[in-house]
């Protein structure tokens, strides 16, 4: 597994985007569990990877329920991840169906959408409706 896994550390945007087109599926194993505040997550997803997470202790939010991840629901069991993994890899259907949910998922979250939704809540708070 060794020789399929790399562990980058830092890289400057340019190689980190480099870095996740290149990649066959991202995993992200954090002890917290993963949401939809992490900027990691949104990168991968927007990049069209298809991805695997451990859940948080709530239960998830509108990313595990999205189908545009594959959850590992026991954060600390490493066969369960590798098991997960390992059926991402296997099958190119579920790469594909996880690769579209995700970007359309993270589309949502972009810089653009985010901003357009805040000046609409803004608009209504201070009755404005014109453009």
């Amino acid at each position: 597994m060794a020789d399929a896994v790399t562990f980058t550390g830092y890289l400057t945007p340019e190689r980190a985007s480099a870095a996740l087109h290149a990649a066959d599926v991202v995993v992200l194993p954090f002890t917290a569990g993963v949401t939809l505040k992490s900027g990691a997550l949104l990168a991968a997803l927007a990049h069209g990877r298809p991805t695997v997470v451990t859940a948080p202790d709530d239960g998830g939010d509108e990313l595990h329920r999205s189908g545009a991840v594959a959850v590992v629901p026991e954060r600390r069991d490493s066969a369960a991840l590798a098991a997960t993994v390992g059926r991402v890899l296997a099958d190119p259907v579920l790469r594909r169906r996880l690769a579209e949910r995700g970007r359309t998922l993270a589309a949502g979250y972009a810089w653009p959408r985010v901003a357009a939704a805040h000046r609409d809540l803004y608009r209504r708070l201070l009755g404005r409706h014109d453009g």
